[in-house]
């Protein structure tokens, strides 16, 4: 078995499942409504979680979110 990790948009992930590219997607929001996938979306619980990291990699993370997240709305 291999487990292929992947971060995205929830749309993009959601047309991934529908074309059988992927077989489980485990998101933090639920399916929207204008999304045409046919799909089912399960409360699975929730939990606060905690990031902990070297002082020398603080901010590497975020940087990258948000230089994804500007890509993702065109600018």
């Amino acid at each position: 078995m291999s487990i292929v990790c992947r971060e995205w948009r929830l749309d993009r992930l959601l047309s991934g499942l529908a074309t059988h590219t992927l077989d489980l997607v485990i998101a933090d929001a639920p399916r929207h409504n204008s999304v045409s996938v046919k799909a089912f979306s399960h409360h699975l619980g929730g939990s606060a979680i905690g990031v902990f990291a070297a002082p020398s990699l603080q901010g590497r993370r975020g940087a990258r979110a948000a230089a994804r997240r500007g890509r993702e709305a065109g600018t």
